[in-house]
């Protein structure tokens, strides 16, 4: 799906791929959402005609990919795997998202969080790490929590490094 874009008089192009192996039906996401929320990181670290591949999965695709491609046998929320190409008709192809659904819906029943606002958060951070951000190092985790922060109150969420825990 692409996404169109009247903001930028039209010179900009972003398709997501967008998969949902997991149903999420209940999470009130839809395309349009993660288009906007894509849109959002986009506009925020100044990147332009993309595609980005986003697929959300289960535990166990979750687990296997992460074995495979970062050797850790548990599932993580989400992976970031770039690519950073140039297709054929000159589309940049930035790369994939994988984001596990059980894990989002944990973390954010645990943290108090509503689970469109920690499943937009997951997909910016994963966005940021294909433009080249990391957070190996506090300086680099505190430059990225800023630029995610700052991404989701122009969608209307607070910081989501303040957690709200509810107690069952």
């Amino acid at each position: 799906m692409s996404l169109p874009d009247s903001k930028h008089n039209g010179h900009r192009s972003i398709t997501v791929d967008l998969q949902w192996e997991r149903d999420c039906s209940d999470w009130k996401i839809n395309d349009s959402d993660v288009l906007a929320w894509v849109s959002a990181c986009a506009d925020e670290v100044g990147i332009t005609d993309f595609e980005l591949a986003v697929r959300v999965v289960d535990s166990r695709e979750m687990v296997d990919l992460n074995s495979k491609y970062g050797g850790r046998e548990y599932e993580t929320n989400v992976l970031a795997f770039e690519n950073d190409e140039i297709d054929e008709s000159g589309m940049r192809l930035l790369g994939d998202i994988v984001i596990c659904a059980p894990v989002l819906l944990q973390e954010s029943s645990q943290q108090g969080k509503e689970k469109a606002a920690h499943f937009a958060h997951m997909l910016i951070h994963g966005i940021l790490h294909l433009v080249g951000y990391d957070h190996l190092y506090d300086k680099e985790a505190e430059e990225m929590e800023i630029i995610e922060i700052k991404i989701l109150s122009t969608l209307g969420w607070t910081n989501p490094y303040i957690e709200k825990r509810h107690n069952d």
